[in-house]
């Protein structure tokens, strides 16, 4: 992250992410148990942790509200900041990488069933980058959303 010619020290990146999603978490009630099941069963958190500037979005975090979709087999979309590894492979996960907001507007910080962290965009960032890249996921994709 950066503002103008000086870098944002990840400590902090990380800091205001978590203080972003203590304080902006959106999805409640069923919605919530949806993300929560599927981040269960694709373990997300441990997908977050391996990349901690990281937060599962796009079709990913579509299909965990309850879309169906078929790119949600073995498939992680994640977004961070550019400057960090972006291996196209982790685990048994094809990742698609999208570039980050310099702020983490929209991600919420939950925990999994077993009380471990992982990060998701809400509702609201999942729409916006799902437009931003239409190119990506397809016009059906998106104009469903």
């Amino acid at each position: 992250m950066r503002s103008g010619e000086v870098g944002v020290k990840d400590e902090i990146f990380m800091a205001a992410m978590k203080y972003a999603s203590d304080s902006a978490a959106s999805t409640s009630d069923k919605d919530a148990m949806l993300v929560g099941s599927y981040a269960d069963r694709t373990d997300w958190a441990a997908l977050c942790e391996a990349f901690p500037l990281a937060h599962v979005t796009g079709m990913q975090s579509a299909i965990a509200r309850g879309w169906t979709s078929a790119k949600s087999h073995g498939l992680g979309q994640l977004s961070q900041p550019e400057r960090m590894p972006q291996p196209p492979k982790w685990g048994d996960y094809d990742i698609d990488w999208f570039p980050a907001w310099n702020l983490p507007w929209g991600v919420e910080m939950r925990l999994d069933s077993a009380a471990r962290t992982f990060r998701v965009a809400s509702p609201e960032r999942k729409l916006l980058e799902l437009v931003v890249n239409e190119a990506h996921y397809g016009e059906d994709d998106v104009a469903e959303a």
